[in-house]
């Protein structure tokens, strides 16, 4: 590469050349140009070229960032190369190549912070992941040639298809990585595939900001340092923190409020990529309604924690555009128009302290008849404490080593110290029914999902299946932390356009809303059949998705695969190579029930399961079962702490939920996730 000086663009306004240096030998890595980019469920995508994406300057250095194809050991990718290069002495002062096997970068753009700090960003997808954003970066006291674990700011949520009709499809090159005045923080808007609600997936593009938390005002001005060899491989350390406010908008709008009955309308905004809430505001809440006495507004957190943010108030004036912020220095006029900031009803501190990663829900009630309107848009400002992103259960391989391939899962993972975890006072259980019932005094059909939030002691509908044409029973399910549901169901059926799909196979809604109204798309997500699931024995009844991107299975009864064999009161993982119509990948068993006594009976089938993050195994079966320091029946949820999993189960049992003493008495839990 050739580094050219502009020199006095307002005089002589010339261009000379001022040295230049060699990023192939600075790297140990030979560039190639971009390879077409995979992609789950869809064609490929086109990489654009090796060029620089930019070229900043900062603190007397030059960082430069680009997409090149290189070989991390079994095959040849997209990665992402930076450089830092001194320009005092033209050479190049650190610099690498980030890399994965069988994961795709394309698109990068750096920043840099006034601690010579560095921040990347690009969009990343494979066979196994839709086009997705992310961000990594550096500390100027990392080893010379790394970047730190990668974060995951939007999931995409579709195959991407654009307007082309031949692969490789066309992508877009939005994408910039930009410094803060404060020359603190990061911001970044990245590329991703969006769902918009028909069978072709459309760019979307999403913003966050990131910081490092040990950069701060006044901190030392960075001098020039020696020159350094980089490997090919970064060695991840300590993620990037959000330490801000950011201000995320809802797209699920508008929504009609009608004149008919008394509704309730929801609108939900999903966030991911944060951290944990230390300041909650609601901004641009604006729509139309006639008598807005009518109304009342409710906000539901990620965690199901609902503060009605409006009371019904007012007369018989028209329409509604405000802000709410606790901070406000009173309440609002009326009618509540003209975007102004006033207090909430409840306070809206509330939220602090929960995680602000998930979906939001606004619930408009109205009141009384006739009169009606449309809720045109809302927004919230959310500041953290600088807590990292949630985790997502997007399927995504280890973090990028040097290593030829992904390391092996393990039968014998051992979890932190074992402990007996108690119902968190906040935690959201989510379950579904073999049979229609009732709870809580909601009604639900065994295609539902209802939701027990266990502070307040409510039940209510989260997933209402008829909505969106389930009308078989949801026998299994999943809730990512992208708001997105993996289902299977207990017979063949048609689900959207993931079309028809049978009972060992597995979909992915992306909901636009929940509740009593559920609306969104399905998508086909892995077919069982691919992979050995073919007999009636061997249909799903329990799915969880593990953060390394495998996914727990267990089965209505015995199975036989290619590496792993078992009964229905084991659990055995998948770790894949492709998903969607072309399934592909490996089996090991995760959990063997036998091991733990979890067989003395026909009714201990393993029929629910949510694993939670430190590895503590949450199970619900067909019907009653006893194990040491737990016995119930299918209406409750226990807890397996393991010491070993795989082909050698041991377990700590402790009860978690008894469903008789929370309204759930004689039902049989087909499926649960739980939110704490």
């Amino acid at each position: 590469h050739t580094v050219w000086a502009w020199n006095d663009p307002f005089g002589a306004n010339t261009i000379s050349a001022v040295g230049s240096i060699n990023l192939n030998t600075a790297t140990g890595v030979t560039a190639g140009m971009p390879v077409n980019t995979p992609q789950l469920g869809g064609q490929t995508l086109q990489a654009n070229d090796f060029r620089p994406q930019d070229f900043e300057y900062r603190n007397g250095y030059a960082w430069t960032s680009s997409t090149i194809a290189c070989n991390p050991g079994s095959g040849t990718v997209n990665c992402v190369r930076w450089a830092q290069i001194n320009l005092s002495t033209m050479t190049v002062a650190n610099a690498g190549v980030y890399s994965s096997n069988s994961e795709y970068r394309t698109f990068a753009d750096l920043a840099v912070n006034h601690c010579n700090d560095m921040a990347v960003g690009y969009t990343k997808s494979s066979t196994s992941m839709y086009p997705a954003v992310f961000v990594t970066g550096r500390q100027s006291t990392d080893a010379a040639g790394t970047l730190q674990a990668e974060v995951q700011l939007k999931a995409g949520e579709i195959a991407y298809t654009s307007f082309e009709t031949t692969a490789p499809r066309r992508w877009g090159d939005y994408t910039e990585m930009t410094i803060d005045p404060n020359g603190l923080t990061f911001w970044y808007l990245g590329e991703y595939s969006k769902n918009t609600g028909t069978t072709s997936g459309r760019w979307g593009t999403y913003i966050g900001s990131y910081s490092f938390s040990s950069c701060s005002a006044g901190g030392p001005t960075p001098t020039p340092g020696p020159t350094a060899t980089a490997t090919n491989t970064p060695a991840p350390t300590n993620t990037p923190a959000p330490g801000t406010c950011t201000v995320y908008s809802s797209t699920d709008v508008p929504k009609t409020i009608s004149t008919s009955g008394t509704p309730s309308v929801s609108s939900v905004l999903t966030i991911s990529g944060s951290g944990t809430i230390s300041d909650l505001n609601v901004l641009d809440l604006n729509g139309t309604h006639t008598w807005i006495n009518d109304l009342d507004f409710n906000l539901i957190s990620p965690a199901g924690t609902a503060v009605q943010i409006m009371g019904q108030s007012c007369s018989s004036e028209d329409n509604f555009d405000l802000n709410l912020d606790d901070e406000a220095s009173g309440t609002w006029p009326c009618p509540p128009t003209g975007g102004g900031t006033y207090l909430p009803t409840n306070p809206l501190s509330t939220f602090d302290g929960q995680n602000a990663n998930g979906t939001w829900t606004l619930r408009v009630d109205d009141n009384a008849n006739l009169d009606g309107g449309s809720l045109n848009g809302w927004s919230l400002e959310v500041c953290t404490t600088g807590a990292g992103p949630t985790p997502t259960n997007t399927p995504v391989p280890p973090t990028p080593t040097n290593t030829t391939v992904p390391p092996t899962p393990t039968n014998t993972a051992v979890p932190p110290t074992p402990t007996n975890t108690p119902v968190p006072g906040t935690a959201v259980i989510y379950v579904s029914s073999s049979t229609n019932g009732v709870a809580g005094g909601v009604s639900f059909n065994d295609e539902d999902i209802m939701a027990y939030n266990t502070s307040s002691g409510t039940w209510s509908m989260y997933f209402d299946g008829s909505d969106v044409g389930v009308t078989t029973d949801v026998n299994a399910f999943a809730i990512l932390n992208d708001g997105s549901i993996l289902m299977s169901f207990d017979t063949t059926t048609t689900a959207g356009a993931a079309g028809s799909v049978d009972d060992s196979d597995i979909v992915q809604f992306f909901p636009t809303s929940t509740g009593s109204n559920t609306a969104g798309t399905f998508s086909f997500y892995f077919d069982g059949s691919d992979v050995g699931l073919t007999t009636s024995s061997e249909d799903i009844d329990a799915v969880e998705l593990l953060a390394d991107g495998r996914i727990v299975i267990s089965t209505t009864g015995s199975f036989g695969l290619t590496g792993a064999s078992g009964a229905d009161e084991d659990m055995v993982a998948f770790t894949p190579t492709s998903l969607g119509g072309t399934t592909s990948g490996t089996w090991a068993i995760y959990f063997d029930g036998s091991d733990v006594a979890l067989n003395t009976s026909s009714t201990e089938d393993v029929n629910g399961t949510w694993i939670a993050p430190n590895g503590d195994i949450y199970l619900t079966t067909l019907g009653a079962f006893s194990v040491t320091g737990a016995s119930g029946d299918g209406a409750d949820i226990f807890t397996c702490v393991p010491s070993s999993i795989g082909s050698t189960t041991a377990c700590s049992f402790s009860m978690y939920w008894d469903g008789s003493l929370n309204g759930f008495s004689g039902e049989v839990t087909d499926a649960f996730d739980i939110t704490q």
